[in-house]
């Protein structure tokens, strides 16, 4: 492990509960919404690359869950904001992302059935 790295917590998958999406955030804003499909098993613990990352750029967060669309939730301008994950999220692993927009600080989580935009 590198100097200054630290661990983040597992993120459980669980196939047959629908999840089928991983989300990755940046330490720079930047989200990576992708199909589960697209990790791979490697023995050697080699590990996989799930989002790209420049100079000193880390991995924040990532979680798994049913499709494409993520709660992307911060502050702007001292007030609390929630948003939903757009098109320009979703990719390939391995690839930058896009920014999450006008969000400080921003944490993500999968919507809960009653949040808008939530299947």
């Amino acid at each position: 492990m590198e100097v200054g790295a630290t661990v983040l917590p597992p993120a459980p998958i669980v196939r047959n509960a629908g999840m089928d999406h991983i989300a990755a955030l940046s330490s720079d804003g930047r989200l990576l919404v992708f199909p589960l499909d697209q990790m791979k098993r490697l023995s050697g613990g080699k590990g996989v690359q799930i989002i790209g990352l420049k100079g000193k750029e880390t991995l924040k967060s990532i979680i798994a869950g049913k499709g494409p669309s993520v709660s992307i939730k911060g502050t702007f301008r001292n007030k609390l904001k929630t948003l939903l994950s757009e098109e320009k999220h979703v990719g390939q692993r391995a690839r930058r992302g896009a920014t999450v927009g006008l969000v400080n600080q921003p944490e993500i989580a999968y919507p809960k059935a009653e949040e808008p935009g939530a299947k």
